[in-house]
């Protein structure tokens, strides 16, 4: 055999040797993703399976293919779900109730899903992007009732309270109706002097429910009113008799501040007391005793710029309204120095309402 001959067989070789092990190793991922099927399936059947939603043999065909870009057979399908069921999967099956495939036991009730929504929002350390997050993983073990969908939002929260039944009651049913993009009709009230609630409308109000914000544990809910262009804000435990309404919401586009959907901060700075207002430096003194409770108010982006005698001079910034509030519920620990204008109005207060005490 010469040079030349030697050198081919050495090329052949090689190119048989690369040939073979990629002949393996597609075999070997084919082994993989066929391995892997089993939890295609159940992975297809926690997320678009409820008992609302059965699916078919091909509907699981599909999403397996959608989801995991993968083919898979119909006797595979029966045999895979017949595996997990053996190994303690509740599955509902098509022998069973005539239409398809769902999985059982990740059903929630209301109150559990109520509870767990509830957590999400009235937490203060959780965003309002892991808070859709979790919603949205939520979701897939709920029915189809109780699919909220992502149309809420996180609120600003001290504390966790777990509301009144009515207000529970509303809740979901303005969530459920929000998800769906549906109108809804209700009747507004006040509390009377029996400390009931007393209807102020003769008339159901129409609106187009876009959210529901929890702000210091009292529910809002931000909506537009038929033959209106501007959101408003209702108070939903002044709320009663919530009734579905066929019509598709209005768009919140169409809103005056809102054409880029709904805005959390500028709902909040516009309705919602406390929260609103121009943001301000103040400087503010205050006994050393009760740090703390400017911490829990203000948090602590604030900077001790002297201290002396027991007492403490803060720059705090924040917005005008909360610091009027903060000052005059905690005026014999401390004194707002700065600025005039709110010094001003916190005179102006106390020269008007000292005489009920004198």
């Amino acid at each position: 055999m010469n040079k030349d001959d030697s050198i081919l067989e050495d090329v052949l070789s090689e190119e048989e040797e690369n040939e073979n092990n990629e002949e393996l190793i597609n075999e070997n991922a084919a082994g993989s993703s066929k391995k892997l099927m089993i939890l295609y399936v159940l992975e297809v059947l926690t997320k678009y399976s409820d008992v609302h939603h059965k699916l078919t043999q091909n509907d699981i065909i599909k999403y397996i293919k959608q989801d995991y870009s993968m083919d898979c057979e119909r006797k595979a399908i029966s045999r895979h779900i017949k595996s997990l069921v053996e190994h303690g999967y509740k599955i509902d099956t098509y022998e069973e109730n005539g239409e398809g495939y769902y999985l059982k036991d990740l059903e929630f009730s209301s109150d559990d899903v109520f509870m767990l929504w509830e957590g999400l929002m009235a937490s203060k350390y959780i965003t309002s992007e892991n808070a859709e997050r979790l919603i949205a993983v939520l979701n897939r073990y709920v029915g189809e009732d109780l699919r909220f969908g992502n149309s809420f939002y996180g609120g600003i929260t001290n504390k966790y309270v777990y509301p009144q039944t009515f207000i529970y009651s509303n809740i979901k049913k303005i969530l459920t109706e929000m998800a769906i993009k549906k109108k809804i009709s209700f009747f507004y009230n006040q509390y009377a002097a029996d400390k009931t609630l007393e209807v102020t409308t003769e008339a159901p109000l129409v609106v187009s429910p876009y959210a529901v914000m929890n702000v210091d544990n009292i529910y809002y809910l931000a909506a537009k009113p038929e033959y209106t262009e501007q959101m408003q804000c209702y108070r939903i435990g002044m709320i009663s008799q919530i009734e579905h309404m066929e019509f598709i919401c209005d768009d919140i586009r169409d809103i005056s501040g809102y054409s880029k959907g709904f805005d959390v901060e500028r709902f909040v700075s516009e309705f919602i007391p406390g929260y609103g207002g121009s943001v301000t430096d103040f400087i503010v003194k205050v006994d050393q005793k009760n740090i703390d409770g400017v911490i829990g108010t203000f948090g602590e982006g604030f900077h001790v710029t002297n201290e002396e005698t027991g007492m403490l001079t803060l720059e705090i910034t924040c917005n005008f309204d909360k610091m009027y509030q903060w000052a005059l519920a905690n005026a014999d620990i401390a004194e707002v120095t700065e600025p005039a204008a709110m010094r001003f109005k916190l005179k102006e207060y106390f020269d008007l309402h000292s005489w009920k005490y004198r």
